[in-house]
């Protein structure tokens, strides 16, 4: 379910973006380094919220639970 929903918020970020839309202040440093890396903002986004789980795994150790990834 949480792969799912990475999924399908990178394509919604990257769909707003091209429509020119606007962005998220959450999705900036994403959308920056899409500009300057050759790696799509969808892919950075992904990267990013794996990111927010890894570091939030680190920061709750002992009392994180995998059920929260669903």
């Amino acid at each position: 379910m949480f792969v799912a929903g990475v999924f399908l918020s990178a394509f919604g970020v990257a769909l707003s973006t091209k429509s020119n839309l606007g962005i998220l202040p959450l999705s900036l440093p994403a959308y920056v380094l899409s500009l300057a890396l050759p790696v799509s903002m969808g892919q950075l986004t992904m990267i990013q919220n794996f990111s927010f789980v890894g570091l939030q795994i680190l920061l709750l150790r002992r009392k994180y639970r995998p059920v929260n990834l669903l």
